[in-house]
């Protein structure tokens, strides 16, 4: 990908982005005009964007809790070996 399709993804997706669904399936489907490449680029990022977000979102506590879980019983195992 050059550097003119990499400004066009990255426009057409910062105005994705703070749509609804619904609206931003009706946008992306008029913008990209037929240009599944651009579309399917467009959509990555928009995925990942939302995974990165739902990250953000959840409490430390609430991953940490299972990860500290997950190390003390591996630990436990590991020390009566």
């Amino acid at each position: 990908m050059n550097s003119k399709q990499w400004e066009r993804v990255k426009g057409i997706f910062e105005e994705a982005h703070s749509m609804g669904d619904d609206e931003r399936a009706l946008f992306l489907q008029k913008t990209c005009a037929g240009d599944a490449q651009l579309h399917a680029e467009v959509k990555r990022l928009l995925i990942h964007s939302a995974a990165a977000d739902e990250f953000f979102r959840t409490p430390v506590a609430a991953n940490s809790t299972t990860k500290t879980r997950s190390f003390h019983s591996l630990f436990r195992r590991t020390a009566s070996v």
